[in-house]
């Protein structure tokens, strides 16, 4: 009974606290019957309970909330905080109020330079700043807003702390790393470019810079286009879409201008990609493969060479074989001419015939002993030698092998004549020269002037 008076009391007292925020509200309640005096008891009750209510889900998502929140005065006095301002603190919630901010937080006599909440006191706005704090074991981005009363006067600040300890970590390990990716990108050996999906380019390496002659800033955001004449460009173009589409890089050579300068050129391209796996650009490696092109072409032009000196050294061989053949039968025609002569008498008809036939037989068989001589294999060693001779004989094999139409004047005139060398080399040398010069005059004639000085 005691239990049901003191209920009974209680719910008077909270009856007579409604009447009196009614009365205080200026309604007369005198004019109001039971039953309406009820019905506004029973709105003020459900109005009251859904106050307590948001206010109780305030209170504990204002405690949910992981970032620090502080209430401070004008006179850097904690008014409030939530449970995680207050576990850095070292104290329960109820104990912070009424703690200098700057002293508990910071350990210091007075705010510090930085401190957002002196700024807004000054200009009451709000404000931001980024606070390294050991007392409160990390780095955290900070944000004041103002709280004015109903005058607008500035009174209190809310303080916001967001600890971004580990995204500062992740920022200066990107910062390391991409200092790393720029070493290994200037010392790669080669040029290096980053294009959008546009064929703009967003980043280069020096190599590419100090080839094209412009500086980085100067080369970001120009296009393939910019860069190249419109055709190339667009074959350009072709390649990175053709790359994509297929979806794995791929190598090119280019003759390209660089500079003024045309250089052979290798490109490697590869897509650039997202997490999600959506293209965001292309990578292109370039390489100055010029000495290689160059050594390529040297190597095909030697091995043409080689190839002409086989075959030179072929028909060496084949005219030394003929060459013996044809002296086996000059000698024949040569020794019946000889007899033929013995027999005749000078004043026959027949004599000056076979005169004739001798002589050119022994001017034959001079020509067939040139070939052999061409087409012995020497030991390559070098002795003291005459070159008069030599050439004088080698031209003799040449007058047999080119065109009438092609006249060869000879110069021979040194005195002093004599080096070291190779007979037969000497000869071929001179006979390769003679064959090229006649090659180049054989539909039209001409002279072909050999000549020999001091």
């Amino acid at each position: 009974m005691k239990e049901k008076e003191s209920g009974a009391a209680s719910e008077l007292r909270e009856c007579a606290e409604i009447l009196g925020a009614l009365i205080k509200d200026e309604q007369d309640v005198r004019k109001l019957s039971s039953e309406q005096i009820r019905r506004l008891i029973n709105e003020r009750r459900i109005r009251q309970a859904e106050l307590s209510r948001q206010k109780e889900e305030w209170e504990l998502t204002f405690d949910a909330v992981p970032d620090l929140i502080a209430i401070i005065d004008k006179d850097y006095r904690i008014k409030r905080v939530n449970r995680a301002m207050a576990d850095k603190l070292g104290v329960s919630p109820a104990e912070a109020v009424g703690l200098t901010c700057y002293e508990h937080v910071h350990g210091t006599r007075e705010p510090p330079p930085f401190c957002p909440h002196a700024k807004l006191l000054t200009d009451g706005r709000g404000h931001r700043a980024e606070v390294a704090e050991e007392r409160l074991k990390g780095i955290y981005s900070v944000s004041v807003s103002p709280l004015p009363d109903p005058e607008g006067n500035v009174i209190d600040s809310v303080h916001i702390a967001h600890e971004i300890t580990e995204l500062k970590k992740v920022e200066e390990d990107l910062r390391e790393s991409e200092k790393n990716y720029r070493i290994l990108l200037e010392n790669v050996g080669a040029a290096v470019i980053h294009f959008d999906t546009e064929f703009k380019i967003v980043m280069a390496n020096n190599r590419v810079c100090r080839d094209w002659q412009m500086d980085l800033e100067t080369l970001k955001g120009k296009s393939l286009r910019d860069i190249f004449p419109e055709n190339e460009a667009e074959r350009y173009e072709r390649r990175f879409l053709d790359v994509a589409a297929k979806g794995k890089g791929a190598e090119f050579e280019d003759l390209i201008e660089i500079g003024g300068v045309k250089r052979w050129m290798m490109s490697r391209i590869d897509t650039v990609k997202n997490a999600e796996g959506e293209l965001t650009g292309y990578i292109e490696i370039l390489y100055d493969i010029s000495d290689r092109k160059a050594a390529e072409e040297q190597k095909a032009l030697l091995e043409a060479q080689l190839r002409q000196t086989r075959k030179m050294e072929s028909i060496g061989t084949l005219a030394g074989g003929i060459a013996h053949e044809f002296n086996n039968m000059l000698g024949i025609i040569i020794g019946n001419a000889e007899l033929a002569l013995l027999e005749l008498p000078e004043g026959n008809s027949a004599h000056h015939n076979l005169q004739e036939i001798l002589a050119a037989g022994i001017r034959a068989r001079e020509v067939v002993k040139q070939l052999l001589d061409f087409s012995r294999k020497t030991d390559g060693a070098l002795k003291p030698l005459h070159l008069s001779p030599v050439i004088k004989k080698s031209l003799k094999l040449v007058r047999s092998s080119i065109p009438v139409t092609i006249e060869i004047h000879q110069d021979i005139s040194a005195e002093y004549d004599t080096v070291k060398a190779d007979a037969t080399r000497i000869s071929q040398v001179l006979i390769n020269l003679c064959a090229n010069a006649a090659h180049a005059m054989e539909d039209d004639g001409g002279v072909l002037n050999v000549g020999l000085d001091n």
